[in-house]
């Protein structure tokens, strides 16, 4: 007798199924990795733009604010003056 049985075809056709399982399975794993790897990679780059337009702002402020009408932005030289007594 020559060919397969259907036992052997049966057999054949769920080990394949497995395997493209496993193929399916690992690819929707990678694109939903790769989805978040972009997202990651967008915040970083606003933070990073940010970050760069902060440094900017302290640059100024540590030479005096030249660039900010006023004068300095943050830490101002000025002490803290008390309100005044408070209300009882």
């Amino acid at each position: 007798m020559r060919g397969f049985t259907l036992v052997e075809v049966v057999v054949a056709l769920v080990l394949l199924e497995v395997v493209v399982l496993g193929v399916v399975g690992t690819l929707r794993i990678a694109a939903e990795t790769l989805h978040r790897a972009e997202t990651l990679e967008r915040a970083v780059a606003g933070v990073q733009t940010v970050s760069d337009s902060l440094t900017g702002v302290g640059g100024a402020v540590a030479e005096g604010g030249r660039d900010f009408p006023g004068g300095r932005v943050f830490g101002a030289p000025d002490p803290i003056r008390p309100l005044g007594r408070c209300a009882r």
